[in-house]
């Protein structure tokens, strides 16, 4: 119950008691590197996707600019982002795999799935669409670019910063862009999410991520899975695009079926009561 314990305590009211919950970044893919190691930069990543209460759905609460959707926040060693079920529906139409891996972890990366969080899951590939072949080459190319041109942001602390010195670029940067690549080719081939890695994939992106390559060998696979993702994407039968009225109707039903749980269970039941809904992931 400790993740679950920090996310509650660190998230707005409206943020609690997720329908839907898990780990994300190096957890979920396999390719966490501890801190304590030399080339350990990773923070443990959870996200949560919550429905809220009638009055921001029916009355004036929602109905105001600066709200966004979304909350972040990092500290130490924990990172949370939590999405209103309808801005995650945004970014599933969008085609951005980010938040679409969110329904494809590994059984046991998830924290939260209450009744409404399993709809979600159990609609997860009427969501993908040839969008998301865009998104993952363009998230892969600006890792890509990114790599070389070091660009010291808020959350790089000076380890990560000593890193790339030590290395003549930025291995995360390069281990991102190969693990996207690999995203996009299976997506392409198999028309599923892959979250986790395992085998050969797995064992590159790790390799990558310590430093083990060289820049010019990073670079030469890259452009290698470019090709081949541009070879297998053009046999894929994924839709062009996702029906917006489609959507409509599986967020409206999420929306009414919570609303309808938390009624019987007295508004809100307890994070305790509601983990792990017995349901088919």
């Amino acid at each position: 119950m400790g993740l679950l314990q920090d996310l509650n305590e660190r998230s707005p009211e409206w943020a609690k008691n997720p329908i839907l919950a898990g780990y994300r970044g190096s957890h979920a893919h396999g390719t966490y590197i501890p801190p304590e190691e030399d080339l350990g930069t990773d923070d443990i990543d959870v996200f949560g996707i919550a429905v809220r209460d009638p009055n921001y759905y029916l009355g004036l609460d929602g109905y105001q600019p600066e709200r966004k959707g979304t909350f972040t926040t990092a500290g130490e060693m924990l990172d949370i982002e939590t999405h209103e079920v309808r801005k995650f529906c945004h970014l599933l139409m969008k085609g951005n795999p980010n938040v679409h891996q969110h329904l494809w972890l590994a059984k046991e990366h998830y924290l939260v799935v209450t009744k409404t969080g399993q709809m979600l899951l159990d609609n997860r590939e009427n969501f993908l669409s040839k969008k998301l072949f865009e998104s993952y080459a363009g998230y892969a190319v600006a890792q890509l670019n990114r790599m070389e041109k070091f660009e010291k942001r808020g959350y790089m602390g000076t380890k990560r910063e000593a890193i790339v010195k030590a290395h003549g670029y930025d291995v995360k940067n390069a281990a991102h862009c190969i693990r996207l690549l690999f995203g996009a080719i299976h997506l392409a081939q198999h028309s599923r999410i892959q979250v986790h890695l395992d085998g050969t994939d797995l064992e590159t992106v790790v390799a990558v991520k310590r430093g083990l390559w060289s820049l010019d060998h990073v670079k030469r696979y890259a452009e290698r899975l470019f090709d081949e993702f541009k070879y297998f994407k053009e046999d894929s039968n994924l839709p062009g695009r996702i029906e917006r009225a489609d959507v409509n109707k599986i967020v409206c039903t999420i929306i009414e079926e919570e609303w309808e749980d938390r009624k019987n269970a007295g508004f809100f039941a307890s994070i305790a009561d509601r983990i792990k809904y017995d349901g088919n992931l």
